[in-house]
């Protein structure tokens, strides 16, 4: 996988990740899938179906939860009406704010009783687009299966399972 496949951080870095995953909007990686489907259904007719690996954004590590701000996103974004940008630059604001200025407080309620209701809602509150942020990932990995339930039944027919 190249690394412009990859996922990226909010200020454009290549995040420290332990799942080596591509970037849900990359086109390289959708025409992948489709010549992966094609010749699986031309050289073996009798498979039933396809299960997909990854389907989403996996969150092993700290960055990794803080992916994907890919520019194959942005334009992703761009096409279904999301202000890519606005999100971005909100979420790399929490980025930062998690590496750097966090207080006491905050690590005390997380920790706490209420596994930190508190600060969860005031972060909501000072970062907002958080939840557009993660409304994007969602909407982004639904098309990426209908990606492959359209490509699954080009080649195979709809009777062919997607799991």
């Amino acid at each position: 996988m190249n690394d412009d496949d990859r996922p990226r951080l909010p200020d454009g870095r290549l995040p420290d990740r332990m799942a080596d995953t591509g970037c849900l909007a990359s086109q390289a990686i959708r025409s992948y899938n489709e010549a992966y489907v094609h010749d699986m259904l031309d050289t073996y007719p009798q498979i039933t179906g396809f299960r997909l690996d990854w389907p989403e954004y996996p969150c092993y590590k700290l960055d990794e939860a803080f992916q994907d701000f890919n520019p194959q996103v942005k334009v992703w974004a761009e096409q279904h009406g999301i202000d890519f940008e606005a999100i971005r630059t909100e979420v790399n604001a929490f980025y930062v704010y998690l590496h750097g200025g966090l207080r006491n407080q905050d690590l005390l309620d997380l920790s706490g009783p209420n596994r930190g209701k508190t600060t969860m809602a005031v972060w909501l509150r000072k970062y907002p687009r958080i939840l557009d942020w993660l409304r994007l990932k969602t909407a982004l990995s639904n098309d990426l299966i209908r990606h492959w339930r359209s490509i699954i039944t080009r080649y195979g027919g709809p009777e062919k399972e997607l799991s």
